[in-house]
Order: structure tokens, then C-alpha cells, then sequence
């Protein structure tokens, strides 16, 4: 889990050198199919990394970024000499080397990720929005948990938005992160179709409760992006554990398409899908959903309660927001 909310982002020092680019083509491959394009730069990383016990955070951070500016400025036959080298097995980077590297690794079904991109500073009303709409993805049947991998806050470059069409940049091109990002025999950076599902909480989900969640063509790009009641994920969860389908398979059900090209991507309101009422205590949300939830309204009151100790009171004392809540420090977990 992520307990430090308010972590700024980690950018690329002067900014991702301008040579780094993606192919212009939008394609998508399967997770299967993306080893073999990408083979010769995993075995140039494992041939090339520098492993030593004195390493930092920033000092692994330095050398992947050094790794990734030597395969992208290469000439082609220095490219093609790891290519031919490689065999199409060739594995994907390991947990264990992705924590020598330093990076993401998730390998878990359905791998969510939040990414909170409004500006919540705390104690704030986005504060106490976003703590709440955080609490709904938790199963308060007490059975799994938390339904999301891990929880993230952006903080953007300056005069400029965390967006559907950066997203990709600032969570793993601008962090080098090695557990996302690849590259081809050509030089060009693409993305593991294994990478978590990306989740942002803006300022138009803050007030609706209607996350946003972004599809990913292989080259970064969005394919698409969908408006989804933060309250569903959990009944989506529970669908794809228990029947093995993938998350798009429930995508037109919980979910309506927005416009790319609508900065706000907010087009759907108004349409099929309910907007919260996010001044209403959390309790308050839950127990409407609960018996689609199949719980009982004791039962998420008990939930509640004893997964964030002094949490209904906060609300309750700024009038249905905990605007100054410290949710890790009430010993609740993302697990």
C-alpha cells in the first residue's frame, strides 16, 4: 500500500528528453504477445544493470534512465545484437528484479490503481471527498479487503493537468519504471499490457462520485475512457474472481464512454449513470447500495466502524466530510 497520500510525483530531471517517443500507430497486443517485441531490451537490461548493495532509490532511478537513453540513442545493430540474442521466451522482469531495478510490479487479477489528480491538500473539502470516495472501493463484507492494488497522488508540472492523455507519461515514462515500461528493437517506449488498471479520481469524480478509467492502447495512447460509479468496483471485483472474465466484459454494464476530446471527459452526465450525492455521509451512500451488495445495514455499520476507528465521527463533525481525517494513521490498510 501507499500510506503517504500526498507524495508529489517523481519527474524525470529536466524533463523526458524529447528523443523517447512511442510509435505513432495505435495498436494493442496480448500480455503473450508483448515479450517477443521487447525481448532484446530485457536482455540488455539484465546484461547492462549495475547491481550493488549501496543503491538508492535515486541512484537506481539515475541508471534507468541512463539504460533507457543508451537503447533509445543506440545504433540499430547495437539494438539488434541483444534482439538476436534473446529468444521470444525470453521472461518478463521478475518481482525480484523489478525490486533490484526499483519499480511496479503486479501480476494479480484485476490489478486497480487510484490516482488521485485533483489538487486535495489536507484538511481541505477534497480532502474529505477524496478519503470518501477512497472508502468505497473497501469490501465491507470483510472478506477482501480493499479492492485496489495501491493508491496514488500526482502532483502535475507546473501549468499543466494530470489527464487521460498523459497519465501514461507521468506514472511510468516520467519515473523510468521498469515494471511498465519497454521498449522495441526500434527504440520505441511501449507499455506492458500487464500494467494496472488505471483509476483517476479528478475533481469531476470528487463531486459526482464517477471515477474515470482509462484503457490503454500498447504505445500509451488512450483507446478509451468510461465514467463508473466508484461504488460498483467492488461488485465488478467479485464478477471477475469468481468467473474469470475481464474487466472490459463489465465495462458497458457499470460504465458510459466519454469523449476524448472533452478535457473534463464528462460527457456522460445526464445519461445512464446515477451521480452521488458525496455530501451525504459515507454510511449514509453505502447503506442505499447495500442491498445490491447483499450486507446487511448492521453489518456495514459494524464494517465501517471497525475498519476506520473515528471515521463516522469525523464526518459527522464536519457536517458529511472529513476534511482533516488521518485514514492511515486510523489503522486502515489497502491490502
Amino acid at each position: 500500500m501507499t500510506p503517504d497520500l500526498t507524495t508529489e510525483a517523481k519527474f524525470w530531471p529536466g524533463g523526458v528528453p524529447p528523443f523517447i517517443k512511442s510509435p505513432t500507430e495505435n495498436f494493442t497486443v496480448k500480455a503473450w504477445e508483448f515479450t517477443p517485441i521487447v525481448k532484446g531490451w530485457y536482455r540488455f537490461v539484465r546484461e547492462n544493470w549495475d547491481s550493488t548493495d549501496e543503491a538508492t532509490d535515486e541512484s537506481k532511478a539515475q541508471q534507468r534512465r541512463a539504460l533507457i537513453e543508451t537503447w533509445v540513442t543506440a545504433e540499430q545493430h547495437f539494438r539488434d545484437s541483444y534482439t538476436n540474442k534473446a529468444s521470444d521466451s525470453e521472461a518478463r522482469f521478475s518481482r525480484e528484479e523489478i525490486s533490484n531495478y526499483g519499480g511496479y510490479y503486479n501480476r494479480n487479477v484485476p490489478p486497480w490503481n487510484l490516482y488521485l489528480t485533483a489538487d486535495a491538500p489536507r484538511p481541505s473539502t477534497n480532502w474529505g471527498l477524496w478519503l470518501k470516495i477512497l472508502l468505497m472501493f473497501n469490501d465491507y463484507n470483510r472478506m477482501w479487503g480493499h479492492v485496489a492494488e495501491e493508491t496514488f497522488t500526482f502532483t502535475p508540472k507546473e501549468n499543466e493537468s494530470v489527464t487521460i492523455h498523459n497519465i501514461n507519461r507521468y506514472q511510468s515514462l516520467e519515473t523510468a519504471d521498469f515494471g511498465i515500461l519497454a521498449f522495441n528493437n526500434a527504440g520505441e517506449a511501449l507499455y506492458d499490457p500487464y500494467q494496472p488498471q488505471t483509476i483517476l479520481v479528478d475533481d469531476f469524480a470528487l463531486t459526482t462520485g464517477l471515477v474515470l478509467v482509462v484503457l490503454s492502447y500498447t504505445n500509451g495512447r488512450p483507446r478509451q475512457g468510461y465514467r463508473m460509479r466508484a461504488l460498483n468496483f467492488f461488485s465488478i471485483w467479485k464478477l471477475i474472481v469468481g468467473l474469470g472474465k475481464h474487466f472490459e466484459d463489465y465495462i458497458e454494464r457499470y460504465g458510459h464512454d466519454v469523449d476524448l476530446n472533452d478535457d473534463r471527459n464528462s460527457s456522460c452526465v445526464g445519461l445512464e449513470l446515477e451521480v452521488l450525492d458525496m455530501t451525504k455521509p459515507l454510511l449514509e451512500i453505502l447503506l442505499a447500495e447495500s442491498e445490491e451488495q447483499d450486507v446487511e445495514d448492521e453489518e456495514v455499520e459494524e464494517a465501517l466502524t471497525e475498519l476506520v476507528p473515528g471515521y463516522m465521527e469525523a464526518e459527522a463533525a464536519g457536517d458529511g466530510l472529513a476534511k482533516d481525517f488521518d485514514l492511515f494513521g486510523s489503522g486502515f490498510e489497502i491490502d
